[in-house]
């Protein structure tokens, strides 16, 4: 009888484990509802074992985990164990671990355990197996440089990372110190190096670490030296021509430049152009455009003079551009035409992007030759883009989505959704784990073909993941499938966050697309979150104006996150006398700045001008961005539309609005 028990126990054990693996084996089917399917179970168990894990408990979560050898995440669960304490009797296991699962978010928890374990233990040989050793911490670098210096076979290697290390305007850790000291009893560090990373240690603003190392030149760098020094930190901020033009001050004339320029940039292009044509400088491209870029910024009347100065036969694409820029603050038409055709006769009308045609065919239009301007218009007008709605505008055109759909069969979309990563990466989603779905894409992302990518964009799109749509179809480079890149998932939510405000659905999806491609869980380096990228400050703000409880995790829930921005949005629109075209630079760059901006503009400016002249270029690319994303909603949407709503044409005078709190 027992004898025939554990026969009877087997079997069950069989049927069970052949279960398990035909329900993993089953392939996904991406007609079914993203979270149909047979792995709930086995996602649960998977979720206990991986907490334990993580908390350190890796006998239990091993034993949770017999159950789950064939889940996707299973790897997820070994890499926590390999990098649990590592211990150097298992680095050949953590590396056969890493070769068998590359480029998933198993592996590089491993590498992360690993690299980590290298550092603190000097284990040099293991980081290099499982990464680049110029990514490790500074004081990990020098020690690793050392440890070369002193190999006979990685000499000269070792040479080249203290030089790198070296080249550093700040000071470097104390493990530095014997790097050092090595390189310059063999002559590596010589007077040119340390004369370089005074100029460095200038440039960065380390006063005592420029002294110290002018310390260590001979007499003939003494006075110059000192001369550069005394420009940088002293208050009499003045150089002689004398020591500029000297050849031993080549490493500091852009950073002496720059800082003249902020003083007086037009004495500043004076002296350059003067002492570049005397033939004792020679002529620098970054010079002339540090200087330029001060001369474009302070915004004067001269500005295209001195633009035109320093790119007198418009070669430079930069400081073209800034002179464009300034002769557009200011409608000097003439100076327009005469910059854009110089730019068709020197590269080709194929040279000019569509803001540089936009803006030739204004000019053409405003100087009177209307037949021309509507022929440049017209063609600009095929385009998606804020200069081909603009010029949509202008001549009465329907707007262009140029819409193509993903074409892709259904086969195509079974084997992406079948293959290994992209099941993994949905059992991250279903968890919840954002940061490792995002981690899990990039992997995947860096080997697929083109096709597969589209394939995966079209199955993000079934999985109603917008975020990662989008995402998919950027990586495939495929731009045209408007359906995918402005999708309305979010539609009824934003219907929902702005009931009782006076704002346009559109406006809404269209800054949401902007700020977090609908990515709920987005944060930015600065701290902002969610949907519409709020700061937790202005969020805790807004909400106590209208009666929400909040805490800074509530702007990672889409709800809560359109509403609070709807309702910023709504204030700043009303801060502007109803221009949302203000209000949305204001959302991007902060209401002091724009109100700093319309004092700067003229009266009556027209709005496509004011818009060229934000100073910014991410605010820039911002507003127009977010009005172009809401023709295409409004568009997708079947409604009539307008890039610019009536009386949003024309700016008015600036003192409306800067005055408004």
């Amino acid at each position: 009888m027992h004898y025939l028990r554990l026969i009877t126990r087997w079997h069950i054990a069989l049927l069970i484990a052949v279960y398990s693996c035909a329900a993993v084996a089953q392939p996904i089917r991406p007609d079914l509802d993203f979270k149909t399917d047979l792995l709930k179970e086995k996602r649960e168990l998977f979720a206990k074992a991986w907490y334990a894990a993580r908390e350190g408990h890796i006998t239990h979560s091993q034993k949770l985990a017999v159950k789950l050898k064939n889940y996707p995440l299973y790897p997820d669960l070994e890499a926590e164990w390999l990098s649990f304490r590592p211990r150097e009797a298992r680095f050949l296991e953590a590396l056969d671990f890493i070769k068998q699962h590359s480029n998933t978010t198993a592996a590089n928890k491993v590498v992360s355990a690993w690299q980590s374990k290298a550092v603190r233990y000097k284990k040099w040989h293991w980081f290099e197996q499982m990464g680049d050793p110029k990514t490790l911490p500074t004081e990990a670098q020098c020690q690793f440089t050392l440890t070369l210096l002193n190999s006979k076979h990685r000499h000269e290697e070792g040479k080249s990372f203290g030089k790198d290390l070296w080249l550093f305007g700040k000071s470097q850790p104390k493990e530095c110190d014997a790097v050092f000291n090595q390189l310059t009893r063999i002559g590596v560090i010589n007077d040119d190096l340390i004369w370089q990373r005074t100029a460095l240690a200038v440039a960065s603003g380390r006063k005592r670490l420029a002294e110290y190392l002018l310390k260590q030149l001979d007499q003939s760098y003494q006075d110059i030296g000192q001369a550069m020094i005394d420009f940088r930190f002293s208050r009499h901020q003045s150089i002689s021509d004398e020591y500029l033009t000297d050849p031993r001050s080549i490493y500091f004339l852009t950073d002496i430049f720059k800082r003249l320029a902020r003083q007086d940039s037009r004495t500043t292009a004076q002296r350059w152009l003067t002492l570049v044509a005397e033939g004792k400088l020679t002529d620098d491209t970054n010079i002339r455009r540090e200087i330029g870029k001060r001369i474009f910024l302070s915004r004067r009347s001269d500005s295209q003079y001195w633009l035109a100065q320093l790119n007198p036969s418009h070669l430079d694409e930069t400081i073209s551009d800034w002179l464009l820029r300034s002769a557009i603050a200011v409608e000097d038409w003439p100076q327009i035409a005469d910059l854009t055709n110089k730019m068709v006769e020197l590269h080709g009308i194929e040279s000019l992007d569509e803001r540089q045609r936009y803006w030739r065919a204004r000019a053409t239009d405003e100087l009177g030759d209307f037949s021309a301007a509507q022929h440049q218009y017209k063609a600009l007008a095929e385009e998606r883009s804020f200069y081909g709605f603009m010029s949509a505008d202008i001549t009465g055109s329907v707007y262009q989505l140029n819409h193509h759909a993903i074409e892709v069969d259904n086969q195509e979309i079974a084997d992406i959704a079948n293959q290994k990563g992209m099941r993994r990466l949905r059992e991250w989603l279903l968890l919840e784990e954002h940061g490792k779905a995002d981690l899990e894409w990039y992997f995947i992302s860096l080997q697929l073909s083109q096709r597969e990518k589209l394939a995966a964009t079209r199955l993000a799109q079934i999985w109603q993941q917008p975020n990662l749509a989008i995402k998919a179809a950027i990586s495939a480079r495929y731009w045209d499938d408007v359906e995918i890149r402005f999708p309305l998932n979010y539609r009824d939510r934003i219907s929902h966050a702005i009931d009782g405000i006076d704002i346009e659905d559109s406006l809404v999806m269209g800054l949401a697309r902007q700020e977090s491609a609908f990515d709920e869980h987005a944060k930015s380096p600065v701290g902002a979150m969610g949907l519409m990228q709020l700061m937790p400050a202005t969020a805790r703000q807004i909400a106590k104006t209208i009666g929400v409880n909040f805490i800074h995790t509530d702007l990672l829930d889409g709800e809560t996150n359109l509403k609070l921005g709807s309702n910023y949005l709504d204030q700043l629109i009303n801060r502007y006398a109803g221009n949302a075209i203000l209000a949305t630079a204001a959302y991007n760059a902060g209401p002091y700045r724009v109100d700093s901006w319309l004092a700067e503009a003229q009266n009556c400016q027209r709005i496509d001008s004011w818009i060229e002249s934000i100073p910014y270029q991410e605010t820039r690319d911002y507003v127009q961005n977010v009005l172009t994303y809401k023709v295409i909603y409004d568009t997708l949407l079947g409604r009539p539309t307008r890039l610019l709503s009536p009386g949003q044409e024309i700016l008015g005078a600036a003192s409306q609005f800067s005055a408004i709190d």
